[in-house]
């Protein structure tokens, strides 16, 4: 079994593909939710970068990513 994982490992490595580690990385809110302004209005949608979509009285839209970090404001006049 040991010598199929190997030679399955080999031809891979040798093909071009590479293996990759994944690590979790703990949330900057220490797993405790996301507060997320009542200004920011009210959620609409998430996007294609899943960020929360807020819309606010004046049509303005915000989006906040994981983080709880606001990424994008978009002012509609």
């Amino acid at each position: 079994m040991r010598t199929g994982v190997a030679i399955l490992l080999g031809i891979g490595m040798l093909s071009g593909y590479s293996v990759m580690s994944a690590r979790a990385v703990p949330t900057a809110d220490h797993g405790h939710g996301c507060d997320v302004p009542k200004a920011y209005g009210t959620f609409r949608a998430v996007s294609s970068e899943s960020w929360l979509l807020f819309e606010d009285d004046d049509g303005t839209l915000r989006t906040v990513d994981y983080g709880c970090h606001l990424q994008r404001v978009i002012d509609r006049r």
